[in-house]
C-alpha cells in the first residue's frame, strides 16, 4: 500500500474509533474542530499541545486557542464555518501548520507531531546576602520588585496593579468575570490575546507557595491585595515557571509573592528589628 493510502487509511481508521469507542468518545460540533494530537513516532497522546486556529476572511475572523486535554483531545468552535489556518505546537516537537476547510457540520481528524530536538534557555542561580540585596529603582522594571522597593511604593501611595506593571513580560485589559464582575486581566504577552471579553488567559499567582490558576481569583485577588502586607513580588521567567510549576506555569507565566516576613528576599528596611 502507498504512503498517502496508508495515511488515509489510519486516519479513517482512528475516526472510527474515536466515534465508537467508549473509552475515546469525542463527537465534533457544528462549526467546530475537534482531534486529537499524538506523537508522530509512538503514537503516544500528546498532552499540553497548543491548537491554535485563525479563520481566514470575513468580519468574525479572530485567534481561537486551546490545550489538548490528557487524552491529547481537543476541540475548537469557530464563529463560522469557513477555511482556517490550524496551528499545533508542542515543546518537543516541530509546530505544524494546516489549512482546512470546515463545514457546517464539523471537522474530526487526526494530527501527528513529529519529536524534534529544542534548545532550552539557561537558568541562572544566584545568591546573595540578606544585608547586601540590589534595591531595584522605583521608575525602572525588573523580574523583582523587593521589599525595600515596595516600601517606597507604598509610601508614594501606589496600588498592587501599578506595582504590578513595574514586571515585564505582562499585559493589562479590563474582563468581565461572572463571580466577580469587571477585573483586570493580567496576561503574559507570549499567550495569545482572546477577542472575548470574558476570556482571561492570566498569569498563575503564586502567594506563600500557595497556587492560584482560577482567572477569576487571580484577577480577584491583585484588586484586594494591598502593597503593605507584601515582602517581594517578582515574574519566574518562562523557562524557570516550567520546571518548577508545570506546564500550566510555564505556559500562562507565574508571578510569585511573598507576605511580609517571608521567602528568599526578606528585606530589612521591610521589618526593621524591635529594640
Amino acid at each position: 500500500m502507498s504512503s498517502p493510502a496508508r495515511m488515509q487509511s489510519r486516519s479513517v481508521l482512528f475516526t472510527c474509533f474515536l466515534l465508537l469507542s467508549p473509552a475515546g468518545f469525542l463527537s465534533v460540533r457544528a462549526q467546530s474542530i475537534a482531534g486529537r494530537v499524538a506523537d508522530g513516532t509512538s503514537g503516544a497522546a500528546i498532552v499540553g499541545a497548543r491548537v491554535t486556529a485563525v479563520p481566514l476572511g470575513g468580519v468574525a475572523a479572530a485567534t481561537i486557542a486551546t490545550d489538548t486535554d490528557p487524552t491529547g483531545q481537543f476541540t475548537l468552535r469557530l464563529f463560522s464555518p469557513g477555511r482556517v489556518v490550524l496551528t499545533l505546537s508542542r515543546i518537543g516537537y516541530s509546530t505544524r501548520v494546516d489549512t482546512l476547510d470546515v463545514p457546517e457540520a464539523g471537522l474530526l481528524r487526526l494530527f501527528e507531531l513529529q519529536p524534534a530536538a529544542v534548545r532550552l534557555d539557561s537558568v541562572a542561580v544566584e545568591a546573595r546576602s540578606r544585608s547586601h540585596l540590589n534595591i531595584t529603582p522605583p521608575t525602572s522594571k525588573a523580574h523583582l520588585v523587593s521589599g525595600s522597593d515596595l516600601l517606597k511604593l507604598e509610601e508614594m501611595g501606589v496600588s498592587m496593579e501599578q506595582a504590578i506593571r513595574r514586571l515585564p513580560g505582562l499585559r493589562f485589559r479590563q474582563v468581565r468575570f461572572p463571580r466577580y464582575g469587571m477585573r483586570t486581566c493580567v496576561e503574559s504577552i507570549r499567550r495569545i490575546m482572546s477577542m472575548r471579553e470574558s476570556t482571561c488567559e492570566s498569569v498563575v499567582l503564586v502567594i506563600d507557595d500557595v497556587l492560584i490558576t482560577d482567572p477569576g481569583d487571580v484577577a480577584d485577588e491583585l484588586k484586594t491585595l494591598r502593597i503593605s502586607e507584601m515582602e517581594s513580588i517578582q515574574m519566574i521567567p518562562p523557562t524557570e515557571a516550567q520546571i518548577r510549576f508545570g506546564l500550566e506555569g510555564g505556559a500562562r507565566g507565574v508571578i510569585q509573592m511573598y507576605r511580609r516576613g517571608w521567602g528568599p528576599y526578606v528585606s530589612p528596611d521591610r521589618n526593621p528589628k524591635k529594640q
